[in-house]
């Protein structure tokens, strides 16, 4: 006997509707555990989920080479001031030091780079919280 969807109960449409939805919800688990068998097996939509996949994968590994470069850049920018404060105070400390106004100039030079490196640490550091 057909019945036409304008006749049929609201408990019948959820009752259709979610066993529906339970067989797909079946499929999907069993696919991605490999018990079943793919429902649907279209080659160019199979090979534009495998380019997707490799272009996260790809772009997962750059984001992890771009926070290793951020750390390791933070370091050596502490490293480089904690330099310059050092070559700052030897140039200071004693008038007579024969080498005191190239570690005054090195000193002022290090913290230079040091400053021009925290604007590019926290460019990349900005990069990365997108």
């Amino acid at each position: 006997m057909f019945v036409s969807s304008s006749q049929t109960s609201p408990l019948e449409s959820l009752h259709s509707w979610s066993s529906s939805a339970l067989i797909v919800a079946q499929q999907y688990v069993g696919e991605h555990l490999g018990r079943r068998n793919r429902t649907v097996s279209d080659p160019e939509t199979s090979a534009h989920v495998a380019a997707l996949r490799e272009q996260r994968r790809q772009f997962v590994h750059l984001l992890q080479l771009a926070t290793s470069l951020a750390t390791q850049l933070e370091h050596v920018m502490r490293t480089q001031r904690c330099l310059g404060d050092a070559l700052s105070e030897l140039s200071q400390s004693g008038g007579d030091v024969p080498l005191g106004e190239q570690f005054s100039s090195s000193s002022d030079t290090l913290k230079l780079v040091s400053k021009n490196g925290d604007t590019l640490l926290s460019m990349l550091l900005s990069l990365l919280n997108f």
